[in-house]
């Protein structure tokens, strides 16, 4: 829409000065030669005529001034007015506005893609941040692995009553892990130097822990 908007104000200013340029290019622009007089009724023949003359260049340079020399009143009538003159206005105020629209929309795309940019690089950190963390967790899941696998073994090698004092202390999770990597008969044995309340307890936590095992 803003092309023909612009093609059209185009032809106007093209119109405009044409409007201008073809009654002073008329004015001074010179006269036709005059058509030659009647002929004798017997005249001699005429001699072969020459090459046509070349237009001289001091004959276009004093057409041009003369053209240069038209006047500011001369311009200013052949300038449109009237409904032409409002309507070439309007044309050049509403593209004027398209223009600025046009600025604005350019403005606020570059400003979504910088918008957009941020939010690519944000999201990257994160995803580092998230498999950094990733990797944290497999090393502390790692260390506990080992934790449980020396404190199976410190717990096995203990008298069932010596054990069982010390578990005693140890938090659930722990003793859970500890006695599903032990042989069953030692658990058991340990077991039943425990108070009849823990021994309940850490049982259900193991049959808990077995099942969600299983699934």
């Amino acid at each position: 829409m803003r092309t023909a908007f612009t093609t059209m104000i185009t032809l106007l200013s093209l119109m405009v000065v044409a409007k201008i340029t073809l009654p002073l290019w008329s004015h001074h622009a010179p006269p036709p030669p005059a058509a030659p007089a009647a002929a004798a009724s017997v005249a001699p023949a005429a001699p072969h005529p020459g090459p046509a003359p070349k237009p001289r260049a001091d004959d276009a340079i004093s057409t041009l001034i003369g053209i240069a020399d038209i006047s500011i009143a001369q311009a200013a009538e052949a300038l449109p007015s009237g409904k032409d003159a409002e309507i070439l206005a309007s044309l050049r105020a509403y593209q004027k506005r398209l223009d600025e629209r046009e600025k604005k929309l350019d403005e606020r795309e570059k400003k979504l893609a910088e918008i957009e940019t941020k939010a690519l690089v944000r999201i990257d950190e994160m995803k580092k941040m998230e498999a950094s963390l990733r990797d944290m967790l497999k090393q502390e899941d790692s260390i506990k692995a080992k934790k449980i696998k020396r404190l199976t073994a410190v717990y096995a090698g203990m008298k069932p009553e010596r054990a069982a004092a010390v578990i005693a202390n140890v938090d659930l999770e722990t003793v859970v892990k500890v006695f599903l990597r032990m042989n069953e008969k030692r658990v058991g044995k340990i077991l039943s130097f425990l108070p009849t309340e823990k021994a309940v307890i850490i049982s259900e936590a193991m049959t808990q822990r077995l099942i969600s095992l299983k699934k």
